[in-house]
């Protein structure tokens, strides 16, 4: 009996503690406005960077390779050029060509000028002189007919005397041919024969010019060099493979989108780019362009979106996962991740109403940077806890301590 009463007298005065302190404190929490949030929802997808343009440059005319100007790796810019072909005989026959050019013109040039004043004047002194000798012809021939009738002269000698007549009277007529022709200058026929050789010696001179512009090789874009296929002094036949370019700024992504979704997919929409490689890089790109051709096992077509590359950071064969915009959906709500509390049974938050913790049950949705999107008994009215809700018990009375502001979605980043 003795050893109860210390015992006792300990109970008492601990009961006595109890009530002298009162009913138990309040637990103080952090809330958070439950806010509106306007759904955009997405759509994930595997892909992998290809280039915007890949080509396989090869020689435009037949030669000996003279100088290669570029390494592999090397960046060029359009119109530069890459490589050089011999031209030493092609520039021997581009000279012969503008002789045989400007012998043409010089024609060309005298038979539009006409003839000249000494040219008529030499015509014209050549007619006067066969007409004076025919004239002698003729009056021997007269003198020759009388003897002839008086025997003094034989047929023989008459006769000769009249065939140097005829010559001269032929000579006559020739020569004024050639005087009426100094006069009147060439003919139109003439002319336009002696520009048709112009026309000949100018396409001959041309087509030599084209070929020494194609014994140099151009970059048809700016890009990257990534292959050097041929060497100093290699012979390379027209249309033989030289230099590969790939053009990497700006640069596609490629995604595969499954036919249930390309519907959605809009032409001009957004899409956000993630890289295995680079896991710090976030690039944002517009939808460049669905195309409708189909995987048949996959069931998925290729999207395109087009970033820029400037740093050249992005190579072709890169995976990526691409983020799409699609459609724009309906208003949701959105609070804090910090308010979600995960149980065996589902995801629950505590909600403060009237100054008591109402525990209720939702649906976590899409998640952007430290909110996330719920679907539950809630409204934009309501207040969740975000700090002290490890311990809350339903119906619990609760101290709320300064609210904290909504934390809204984070702003999209703008397009590159």
């Amino acid at each position: 009996m003795l050893r109860i009463l210390p015992f006792l007298a300990a109970a008492t005065m601990l009961t006595c503690r109890v009530h002298a302190q009162g009913p138990p404190s309040k637990p103080k929490v952090t809330v958070s406005p439950v806010t509106a949030w306007e759904v955009q929802p997405t759509f994930l997808a595997l892909g992998q960077v290809i280039p915007l343009r890949e080509s396989r440059l090869g020689a435009r005319t037949s030669g000996t390779v003279e100088s290669v100007l570029v390494e592999e790796g090397d960046k060029v810019e359009q119109g530069q050029p890459l490589i050089r072909l011999e031209t030493r005989v092609r520039q021997i026959r581009k000279q012969r060509a503008l002789a045989e050019l400007q012998l043409a013109e010089q024609q060309l040039q005298e038979f539009r000028n006409g003839s000249r004043e000494e040219d008529v004047r030499a015509a014209k002194a050549d007619w006067e002189e066969a007409k004076a000798l025919r004239d002698d012809a003729v009056r021997e021939v007269e003198r020759l007919r009388e003897l002839r009738e008086e025997s003094v002269v034989s047929d023989r000698e008459f006769t000769a005397a009249e065939a140097a007549a005829d010559r001269w009277t032929a000579q006559v007529e020739l020569r004024r041919a050639r005087y009426d022709q100094a006069v009147a200058g060439p003919r139109d026929e003439v002319i336009a024969r002696a520009a048709a050789q112009v026309a000949v010696r100018q396409a001959e001179l041309a087509e030599i010019e084209d070929e020494l512009e194609k014994t140099q090789l151009f970059a048809p874009f700016a890009g990257v060099v990534t292959e050097r296929l041929v060497e100093q002094g290699h012979f390379v036949s027209t249309g033989d493979a030289m230099i590969s370019l790939v053009q990497w700024n700006p640069i596609d992504v490629e995604a595969a989108v499954p036919e249930t979704a390309i519907d959605s997919v809009a032409a001009d929409g957004m899409a956000r780019v993630f890289f295995d490689a680079l896991p710090d890089t976030v690039l944002q790109g517009a939808l460049h362009r669905v195309i409708p051709r189909a995987d048949s096992r996959a069931r998925t077509f290729p999207v395109r979106i087009r970033l820029q590359n400037d740093d050249f950071r992005l190579l072709p064969g890169m995976s990526a996962r691409v983020e799409i915009d699609l459609p724009a959906g309906g208003d949701s709500l959105g609070i804090p991740r910090d308010a979600l509390i995960r149980t065996p049974s589902g995801v629950v938050v505590f909600v403060v109403r009237e100054g008591k913790a109402l525990r209720v049950e939702v649906e976590p949705g899409r998640s952007e940077g430290a909110r996330v999107e719920v679907r539950g008994d809630l409204t934009e009215s309501d207040v969740v806890v975000v700090r002290g809700n490890e311990r809350l018990r339903p119906g619990q009375d609760v101290e709320i301590l300064t609210p904290e502001p909504p934390s809204g979605a984070p702003q999209r980043p703008s397009s590159p």
